[in-house]
């Protein structure tokens, strides 16, 4: 992955997790997550992009306002992935069923 697709991907999760907060959520919490939205525009978090997802990971795991939007969050991710996932599995089915497959459960043959 890219350093541009990285910050692209940190910078929509970062948004998705925000756009879940409740109105209850401390200010404190949305601080410390804008801190971290900062921070991904700085220069020296492209150099340590592990220690960067590590320490947001302990962030929204230790504060529990952030693990519940980042649940949120991730369930709605979770869910158009596996409609695109189911979509495209059976979209496939009628080619996969054209195939022979051998023992060794590689595809010997195109049957028409």
């Amino acid at each position: 992955m890219t350093t541009s697709e990285w910050k692209e991907l940190m910078e929509e999760f970062l948004e998705g997790v925000e756009r879940e907060f409740r109105s209850s959520t401390p200010t404190k919490t949305k601080f410390t997550l804008d801190a971290f939205r900062r921070r991904l525009n700085g220069a020296g978090v492209i150099r340590s992009r592990k220690r960067f997802e590590r320490e947001l990971d302990t962030f929204l795991k230790s504060e529990p306002f952030a693990r519940a939007a980042t649940e949120r969050h991730l369930l709605k991710k979770i869910r158009s992935t596996v409609a695109a996932a189911d979509a495209a599995l059976n979209r496939a089915l009628p080619l996969l069923a054209k195939y022979k497959v051998n023992r060794r459960g590689k595809a010997a043959r195109f049957l028409n």
